[in-house]
């Protein structure tokens, strides 16, 4: 190892070359320069505090933020792999990383942002971002920190209005903590997709979730202390929003949701979205599938698509109303349903239970792709010889 323990000052150009080699910053300095880390060679910088005025990286080797206070006051890109296990990275401009990212520890601070591009980064350990920006458009993953007989939970904490924004794909394993930590409440902005996928424990966020893309728990619970913001009042006001079967999603705060404008799938047995459960005006997306049921509360209003799937059984305590879209490929139940367009697929079956005087009326009533059962159940003892001319298959 090459242990440099003064300043480095760089207005030129330092290189490391070779297999195995590594270098150490350890004094600090001011760099305007280029720093060469070629295949198979480390940099890093483990002490003092760096100030990299445009300073340029070409890196195919490895650079290491180990330990020290780097400086970056102006748009720098850093290809290659990077590990920042402690100390701090601190910018008023964006800083750039191309390559993989393996986050373990230390802080992110400063008014500029943050661009993560890898295919493969990965965050673990206690990690800290403070009045910062930081943009995932790579593949990511934040789970536990694992060693030879060390297991430990991974906290990211959130200060003085720091925003995690992600474009790309987020995976979280468990026990995973996102934490306000003071100031301002820190942020996710989501437009991608938001894994989660606890192998133990829960993923706990405390960051507010603004999402626009995909929330989806693969498994597990995934807890969003927080608060969402398209959860207004009792109004799920948009976003997509997935529960896979074993899973639960819990929104901690905020009211019961009433009305769906987003996009909403419960995917299997024992998948859990408790605020779901009051729905009583679907204007967006709302799908059971794989065998999960769902009962609502009293009547329905539809004028979104609501999507019933094979061996899945979907209950309107009331009757189902509105100018909306149902596909039903599983078991739909109602006192009475106007809806402009009802598909039933092969082997689904709808059951009218009016009490008394109940009706099916519509714009279009499809089959596909095979008829359907079509079943008329009036309580009425008197009704009998009207049930029988009642009960046929669609397209007979």
């Amino acid at each position: 190892p090459i242990d440099v323990e003064f300043a480095m000052n760089n207005t030129s150009s330092v290189q490391v070359s070779g297999t195995g080699t590594v270098m150490t910053l350890a004094g600090g300095g001011t760099s305007s320069g280029t720093f060469y880390v070629n295949s198979g060679a480390t940099l890093g910088f483990t002490g003092g505090t760096h100030n990299l005025l445009g300073a340029t990286f070409i890196n195919s080797g490895t650079i290491n933020f180990d330990g020290a206070t780097v400086s970056f006051n102006s748009p720098t890109t850093i290809p290659g792999r990077v590990n920042l296990s402690q100390g701090t990275l601190t910018s008023t401009a964006t800083l750039t990383f191309t390559g993989p990212i393996n986050w373990t520890g230390g802080t992110m601070n400063g008014s500029g942002a943050t661009a993560i591009q890898g295919s493969t980064n990965y965050f673990s350990g206690d990690l800290i971002l403070d009045g910062r920006t930081l943009t995932n458009t790579g593949q990511t993953v934040i789970s536990p920190y694992f060693a030879p007989g060390f297991y430990s939970s991974t906290q990211l904490y959130g200060r003085n209005g720091a925003i995690f924004s992600n474009h790309s794909t987020v995976t979280l394993q468990g026990p995973t903590y996102l934490i306000d930590d003071g100031g301002t409440a820190p942020t996710i902005n989501n437009s991608g997709a938001f894994y989660a996928a606890p192998q133990t424990g829960s993923i706990n966020i405390g960051f507010a979730m603004n999402n626009t893309g995909t929330v989806e728990v693969q498994k597990g619970t995934m807890i969003l202390q927080g608060g969402v913001t398209q959860l207004v009042g009792n109004t799920l006001a948009g976003g997509t929003w997935n529960v896979k079967s074993n899973s639960t999603l819990d929104i901690a705060s905020g009211g019961n949701i009433t009305t769906n404008q987003g996009s909403v799938t419960l995917d299997g047995l024992g998948s859990l979205f408790t605020k779901i459960n009051t729905l009583a005006d679907n204007q967006g997306n709302f799908s059971v599938l794989h065998g999960r049921n769902f009962t609502t509360v009293a009547d329905l209003a539809n004028s979104g698509t609501l999507t019933v799937g094979a061996s899945s059984e979907f209950t309107v305590s009331g009757n189902l109303t509105g100018a909306g879209i149902t596909i039903v490929n599983g078991l739909l139940t109602a006192d009475s349903i106007v809806q402009n367009t009802l598909t039933l697929g092969h082997g689904a079956t709808l059951t009218i239970n009016p009490i008394p005087g109940g009706h099916l009326s519509g714009g279009t009533i499809r089959a596909v792709p095979e008829p359907g059962t079509l079943i008329m159940l009036m309580i009425a003892a008197a009704a009998i010889g009207w049930i029988r001319k009642s009960v046929r298959r669609i397209g007979r």
